[in-house]
């Protein structure tokens, strides 16, 4: 038999969101899966947020279904149907739009006189 199995029957994966220790197992991220003891199998059944598979587990799983039962929300109302479309009126008129008016051009500014360049003495 694999060593690994014998000393590690059970199989954890975290289901949650954000990272989370769980004893000497490690830390875990969302999808993390591990082999891991009975104890942390413990710890992580106890946490809630881990699926847990391994041997010996059909009590256990039948009180972790009972648990999820009695914890889990009513399910939602269903939504109520969508309001009907809006009826789309025929476009409005269009408002006449008067002609652009000529822009008067800018008189330039007359430029003084320039100077010949500079004599240094």
């Amino acid at each position: 038999m694999n060593k690994r199995l014998s000393t590690a029957p059970f199989h954890v994966q975290y289901t949650g969101d954000g990272l989370v220790r769980l004893g000497r197992a490690g830390i875990f991220q969302p999808g993390t899966t591990a082999w891991v003891d009975q104890a942390a199998a413990e710890a992580a059944r106890a946490h809630g947020q881990f699926l847990v598979s391994g041997p010996g587990l059909g009590a256990l799983a039948e009180q972790m279904i009972s648990e999820l039962a009695e914890a889990a929300p009513e399910p939602p109302a269903p939504a109520p149907p969508p309001p009907p479309a809006p009826v789309i009126a025929a476009a409005p008129e269009p408002v006449p739009v008067p002609p652009p008016m000529p822009i008067a051009p800018v008189a330039e500014k007359p430029q003084p006189p320039r100077r010949g360049p500079h004599k240094r003495r």
